[in-house]
């Protein structure tokens, strides 16, 4: 801000003089100026980076001293005392209006929306929504006043007199509109009719703002598909730390990945890689990022999963019971889990899953009550 303006000075009712010496012979000028009115302050302009600098800028103590004195600026004023001393006073206020329509740059309204965003913590693109819901009302509240209050003195239908009329009837504004006694048309008033602001669909929606939305439209389902995707990370050390998961718990999780048709093999390179930690990290780290996942899971088997065959699997399989103090769904499950990996090792069939995994829990379990309720014995040979 113009350190003229931060001295707190009415610009209003404010002249600046121009041409001024900074001495004594400058009293003349502000002489005349008391000839109008009472001064309230003068002072010289000493900041360099002001646009006023080297003038004397004065304020009146009354507006009225001011108002007699505009008809007469600018005003020249030749001293007679000092030979080629010549004064020019003009209104502060103009100097002012010309001032920032020639070196002011326009406002940059975007740039001051996002800092309210960040400072608010909403999203940029609510905020905009929100200034434009707030144009248009204003818009649709400035166009109602306009035409309840604005009056055409060429217009003569009768339907906009009698509503004039009721208007006038009901609240008549101080000064607006005054009818002759001879019953003449609404002689409309000095004052006149509020000028109605008209702004396009292009101002109101500019392309700017509509690029905005639509890409942040657009990339919204991609954003809350992969960000609920949410992975453990994998290490492969031993002990295993109790933030990461074990490595067939995290396979499993890369296995639906894959399986996901919307996700490209490059996204779940990705996702592979950010979520490894050294020493499985390590193993991968001379691997290009374009590297297919199953080349990176290859990898990553030969590391750390399972080196038995199916046959051996199975065979430990059959030898896992429920042990003292085992709830029976916890059984099931450490089962299931098992079966899984001998199938995955090609030790048993898909299809025969479920079959195995009956047989095996009815063969296991120490729980009769829940074998006989469920009547778990007849339906091993068709689960």
């Amino acid at each position: 801000m113009d350190s003229v303006a931060l001295s707190g000075i009415n610009i209003s009712q404010s002249v600046m003089i121009s041409g001024v010496s900074n001495t004594k012979a400058d009293n003349e000028i502000l002489d005349y100026l008391r000839t109008y009115g009472n001064l309230n302050r003068h002072f010289y302009v000493n900041d360099p980076a002001s646009t006023f600098f080297k003038n004397l800028i004065a304020e009146f103590v009354d507006t009225t001293a001011f108002t007699t004195l505009e008809p007469f600026l600018p005003y020249t004023h030749c001293s007679k005392i000092v030979a080629d001393l010549v004064f020019r006073v003009t209104a502060l206020a103009c100097e002012y209006a010309a001032t920032e329509d020639s070196s002011s740059p326009p406002p940059n309204y975007l740039k001051e929306l996002k800092h309210i965003a960040d400072r608010s913590g909403h999203r940029f693109e609510d905020v905009l929504k929100t200034v434009m819901r707030q144009i248009g009302q204003h818009l649709h509240e400035a166009g109602a006043d306009d035409e309840e209050n604005g009056v055409d003195e060429d217009n003569g239908i009768e339907e906009e007199e009698k509503e004039l009329e009721q208007q006038q009837l009901s609240s008549p504004p101080a000064g607006q509109v005054s009818t002759d006694q001879q019953g003449a048309r609404p002689r409309q008033s000095q004052t006149g009719p509020t000028q109605r602001v008209s702004l396009t669909a292009h101002d109101l929606n500019p392309p700017q703002i509509q690029r905005v939305v639509v890409e942040h439209v657009v990339r919204n389902p991609d954003i809350s598909t992969t960000t609920s995707l949410r992975l453990r990370a994998f290490s492969g050390r031993i002990p295993k730390p109790s933030s990461e998961a074990d490595f067939e718990s995290w396979r499993s999780q890369i296995d639906l990945l894959l399986a996901d048709p919307s996700l490209s093999a490059l996204y779940v390179t990705r996702r592979i890689i950010e979520n490894l930690l050294s020493p499985a990290a390590d193993l991968v780290k001379g691997l290009s990022p374009n590297t297919l996942p199953s080349v990176i899971l290859s990898v990553l088997d030969s590391a750390f999963g399972t080196v038995q065959d199916g046959e051996e699997l199975y065979a430990q399989y059959l030898n896992i019971l429920q042990n003292p103090g085992e709830r029976p769904s916890a059984y099931l499950q450490r089962l299931q889990l098992t079966l899984s990996t001998v199938v995955k090792q090609g030790g048993l069939a898909a299809v025969d899953m479920n079959k195995h995994l009956l047989k095996q829990f009815c063969r296991g379990c120490w729980d009769n009550t829940i074998l006989t309720k469920l009547q778990l014995e007849q339906q091993k040979d068709n689960p």
